[in-house]
């Protein structure tokens, strides 16, 4: 059963007399503290993602995802005030701000929240969360849009949904369980289970070359195209915008030296053109001031 808003304070509240229990706790000195009145909903808690996170490296010809070492391959990244961009195609994983322990019969599911999908903004976490555990939320981030994103320090990206369970669950204690911040991917031993010792020799074998013309940051490819497109629409931009000064004092001057009825035609040609081209200029100032290309 999914707990509504009424439940879901009372399992806050501290003294409650029930095993039953959430707790929220903040470990970043410069996030505001969670605040029930705002963030617990209808019926879910919206989580926040905080400063830091990681990204796979780029530069790599491939990842060997059963490789013991393999966080290796990821480097860290900080979500300043200014936030950080998200360009096409990229993923990050970052950490949330509350730490969340759920004990008793209850587990939380946590999922994106609505409006930041409909951006093309992809949240995607670890869907259940365990009753015993104690740890930050995992937060996979990715931009499904052909424009950059912009995300924040705080934002509240993901809500938690809690449900009650007829029996007491196991206390399961996994890689992730008591994780007080996040950590990069864990492969052991037990992941090779089941394997033959061929199998594993030939994965253990797999060893990823680095690209030298590749940089980590993997977005060396997108950045100059928006560069150049940018550099080439205010050329245009420029060059419109001219044109429409040309063609206002051309108006102005016969004007000024008295019109017949065959220069009205030319004017009213000339005012249609001057308007079409401060509409396309303003169409490429937008585009280009929001990267849209």
């Amino acid at each position: 059963m999914i707990c509504g808003r009424d439940k879901i304070i009372e399992l806050l509240d501290e003294g409650n007399a029930f095993n039953d229990r959430i707790e929220i706790n903040i470990d970043d000195k410069n996030a505001a503290d969670f605040d029930r009145n705002t963030q617990v909903g209808n019926d879910s808690i919206d989580i926040r993602i905080g400063r830091k996170g990681y990204k796979i490296a780029c530069n790599y010809d491939f990842i060997n995802t059963m490789d013991q070492n393999v966080d290796q391959y990821f480097f860290d990244i900080n979500i300043g005030d200014e936030g950080y961009i998200i360009y096409p195609g990229e993923t990050i994983i970052v950490g949330s701000v509350e730490r969340v322990k759920l004990s008793g019969k209850i587990i939380g599911e946590l999922t994106a929240r609505t409006r930041f999908a409909r951006m093309g903004l992809s949240v995607c976490c670890a869907t259940k969360f365990q009753s015993y555990s104690d740890a930050v939320v995992c937060f996979q981030i990715t931009n499904l849009n052909r424009v950059p994103l912009k995300i924040f320090p705080y934002q509240k990206l993901a809500q938690l949904i809690i449900h009650t369970i007829a029996d007491l669950p196991n206390n399961v204690r996994g890689n992730y369980a008591n994780e007080t911040e996040l950590r990069k991917p864990i492969i052991t031993k037990k992941e090779y289970s089941g394997l033959t010792d061929d199998s594993i020799k030939s994965i253990q074998r797999q060893r990823p070359s680095v690209l030298a013309d590749k940089t980590r940051d993997g977005n060396d490819d997108f950045k100059p195209r928006i560069r150049k497109n940018n550099n080439t629409m205010t050329v245009i931009s420029k060059i419109f915008k001219c044109l429409s000064a040309i063609l206002s004092m051309l108006i102005s001057i016969f004007l000024g030296i008295g019109i017949g009825s065959s220069d009205q035609t030319i004017i009213i040609i000339l005012g249609v053109v001057i308007t079409l081209l401060v509409v396309i200029t303003f169409i490429l100032d937008v585009i280009r001031d929001n990267n849209l290309v």
